[in-house]
């Protein structure tokens, strides 16, 4: 069989067409196999990379949540650290500091921004919004009557939006700030299920989506209201019946164990769209790719070229209106990559790296339609 042939028929296997209505709402299906890195480097170019400032006073460990707004970047760093950089990478400045006085704060769950009144929102756990400026001058604070925390916030047109309840069944998925309280914005109520996979919830792209938990329903929220979108067709989904026997079984490593036995896909996260597509990942797959026009997705494998790093790259999710993809390269891994890299201005940026340097980001950008 001719090579061109073959390859046709790999990339419609790998890619799915089949889009249909249910239920009143678009229903995608997302391949059951994969394709190869190559594929993805091939319909994706590289962009730029940020190359983050290293030092001892601002180590990027664990990036919970990456803003970029016109040149500048802010990171949530674990659950205590708020950093801006440059989009040249260079460090800028601490957004406050762990303590008990006021603007201060001990855990932060999230961070949203204000891009036209250039505000930062820090969202701590004792319910306190604190609020400064992009130059990081303390403004105000703002103790919300005590009840649930909530896992990510959002600032939307004006209001300050929360969301998914933490510590219940049956809570709200969507909630508003109203004064000092927080009211139910949405009817949408959380789902239970005993575990959860990392990734970065209710991102802002060309559109704000959202999922939950063992569900397949992706929501679009628009600032007011939240309204289903579609629902994502995916091979070896969790069943209503699987998500009632794993919900009466405490034992959260037999739980994993059995997912991961059986391929079973419960999550969907960081979900972000652009003009290109909307581009999310599952417990199971790094990244899913889902073209403009919602009939056509492709299920990318392990993303590594080697001459950058010698992990596989991470897909991040980021808050921002550009239309690029984000990975992340953690400095030991860059230290260890194989050969150099083809492109002068990411290979000048690898080669200053080592084992202790702060992560890079790399950009890459759809190559356009044909």
């Amino acid at each position: 069989m001719p090579k061109y042939l073959l390859g046709i028929i790999i990339l419609l296997l790998s890619s799915c067409s089949q889009t249909k209505v249910c239920e009143d709402i678009l229903s995608i299906h997302i391949p059951d196999e994969s394709v190869s890195c190559d594929s993805f480097f091939h319909t994706f170019k590289y962009e730029k990379a940020i190359q983050l400032q290293t030092s001892d006073d601002y180590i990027v460990s664990e990036i919970r949540r990456l803003i970029i707004e016109d040149s500048l970047v802010f990171i949530l760093n674990g659950y205590r650290q708020v950093f801006v950089f440059n989009q040249d990478g260079s460090f800028i400045r601490h957004i406050g500091e762990v303590g008990r006085g006021t603007g201060e704060y001990g855990k932060l769950l999230d961070i949203a921004t204000d891009r036209n009144n250039r505000r930062l929102f820090l969202y701590s756990d004792d319910h306190r919004i604190i609020e400064y400026s992009y130059d990081g001058v303390f403004l105000k604070q703002n103790r919300i009557k005590k009840g649930s925390l909530y896992k990510s916030i959002k600032y939307e047109n004006g209001d300050l939006y929360f969301f998914k309840e933490l510590g219940t069944s049956d809570g709200s998925l969507i909630s508003i700030l109203d004064g000092k309280s927080i009211k139910n914005a949405s009817t949408l109520k959380t789902c239970d299920f005993p575990v959860s996979f990392s990734g970065v919830p209710f991102v802002k792209g060309k559109s704000l989506l959202f999922s939950q938990t063992s569900s397949n329903i992706i929501y679009e929220f628009d600032g007011k209201n939240s309204k289903k979108k579609f629902q994502l067709i995916i091979p070896h989904f969790i069943t209503e019946e699987g998500r009632d026997k794993y919900n009466q079984n405490k034992n959260v490593m037999d739980i994993l164990t059995d997912i991961y036995r059986k391929s079973i896909t419960y999550d969907i996260t960081s979900i972000r769209e652009t003009n290109d597509g909307i581009f999310l990942k599952t417990n199971q797959s790094p990244l899913i790719w889902i073209k403009p026009n919602y009939q056509e997705s492709t299920k990318f494998g392990t993303i590594i070229d080697k001459t950058i790093s010698n992990q596989p790259l991470n897909y991040l999710a980021h808050d921002g209106n550009d239309d690029s993809i984000i990975f992340l390269a953690e400095g030991s891994a860059v230290a260890e990559r194989e050969g150099k890299n083809k492109i002068p201005e990411l290979e000048s940026k690898l080669a200053t790296m080592n084992e202790h340097s702060n992560p890079i980001l790399l950009f890459f950008k759809h190559n356009g339609f044909q």
